[in-house]
């Protein structure tokens, strides 16, 4: 039963994930992948001092969503 719900919730993060704006999206992935900031901002072409501020923002928009399908 936990490997289905555990299954389930990354059905749905992937799922949310899929809400986001291409570039949200992108950063999330490569971030998830522990890629360094560096990077991140060398894939992305958005400069690495704001790497941290867009990481944090799309994960405010993430709990937002995830939140709609019950998840804390």
């Amino acid at each position: 039963e936990d490997k289905r719900d555990s299954k389930s919730e990354v059905a749905l993060l992937y799922k949310s994930l899929q809400q986001l704006s291409d570039m949200d999206k992108t950063v999330a992935l490569l971030y998830l992948d522990q890629l360094s900031y560096r990077e991140i901002a060398t894939i992305t072409g958005i400069p690495e001092t704001s790497i941290g501020v867009r990481i944090s923002r799309v994960k405010e928009k993430l709990k937002k969503i995830l939140l709609q399908y019950g998840i804390r």
